[in-house]
């Protein structure tokens, strides 16, 4: 078996159809697709077996454990010599795989380990071209703060016997999963890219804002504790990951856990005059510092359009 394709679901039975499709539809036939049904509740199992595919095992658990346990189950079922992640609402374009399996071939010195692609992210009223760069597909480069949004896991194809000893899951993120594991892998192997849109992301309603912004704080706090001793030898990328820490707080209206994380952030990097202006802001209250983010933002977006 070539590629062992990972799809976890959670009452997505009116999305999974499409994904399940998009699979099946590759040009690299020699596959499986191992779906873990996660504890759905609707009609998931009734979607499944409408398609008549023996590269198709269903898993089903009773229990809804979150993605990365599901994943980690795929894991250990697969029999691939490369594993693929898929997610219920993404569509993969025919060649995706192969072309990815392209790469490995190409691959002279045998340390290539993790293939990734474009994707095209489809939001309510535009579109996003999203490229991994080159030059922070390193693990220096991924640490330069914690969740950077490289690559999801559905962008993945990778080699399994080359990252093996850190191929699963990380259960106790309920976010930033995919970045944590790319940059367990980045220190095993060297990672490429296939310079093409070979996915569709598809923006769907999820949890409740806060209750996402939520999952974020807390995935950050154990990657905080995880990354510590990597992360005191770059002042700067950790200084940057408290920032970004303390405007998720500051979007939950804890303002005095938000000035925390703002003088730890001036404690990582002394001389970065941002946190200091962050701090300055937060004593304005909740709603004094959303206006000021707003209006930074908009700024830099404009002087990046100026610019570029």
């Amino acid at each position: 078996m070539t590629v062992s394709v990972i799809l976890p679901t959670y009452n997505r039975a009116h999305l999974l159809g499409r994904s399940i499709q998009s699979v099946l539809a590759q040009t690299c036939r020699d596959l499986e697709l191992i779906i873990v049904d996660d504890g759905s509740s609707d009609n998931t199992g009734e979607v499944v077996r409408g398609f008549a595919d023996r590269r198709i095992r269903y898993l089903e658990y009773p229990l809804n454990r979150g993605v990365s346990v599901a994943r980690n189950v795929g894991i250990k079922a697969a029999v691939g010599s490369y594993i693929a992640f898929q997610d219920s609402d993404d569509e993969w374009l025919p060649q995706k795989l192969e072309k990815q399996l392209e790469l490995f071939r190409q691959d002279r010195e045998g340390d290539l380990g993790l293939v990734l692609c474009e994707r095209l992210w489809l939001r309510e009223h535009d579109q996003v071209r999203q490229t991994p760069r080159a030059d922070r597909l390193n693990y220096r480069q991924l640490l330069s703060y914690i969740g950077a949004n490289v690559a999801g896991a559905p962008q993945y194809l990778v080699r399994r016997d080359l990252v093996a000893p850190e191929l699963y899951f990380d259960e106790n993120l309920r976010a930033y999963e995919d970045w944590d594991l790319m940059v367990r892998i980045s220190r095993l192997c060297r990672m490429d890219c296939v310079r093409e849109v070979l996915i569709k992301c598809y923006q769907q309603q999820g949890p409740h804002f806060s209750e996402a912004v939520a999952n974020s704080v807390a995935a950050r706090d154990v990657l905080f504790r995880k990354y510590a001793a990597a992360l005191k030898s770059r002042p700067r990328a950790l200084s940057l990951s408290y920032q970004f820490q303390a405007v998720n707080i500051a979007i939950l209206g804890q303002m005095v856990r938000t000035r925390g994380q703002l003088e730890c952030a001036i404690k990582a990097d002394p001389w970065n005059p941002v946190p200091y202006l962050l701090l300055a802001v937060s004593l304005s209250g909740r709603r004094g510092f959303s206006l000021f983010l707003d209006f930074y933002l908009a700024v830099k977006t404009r002087l990046h359009s100026l610019l570029h």
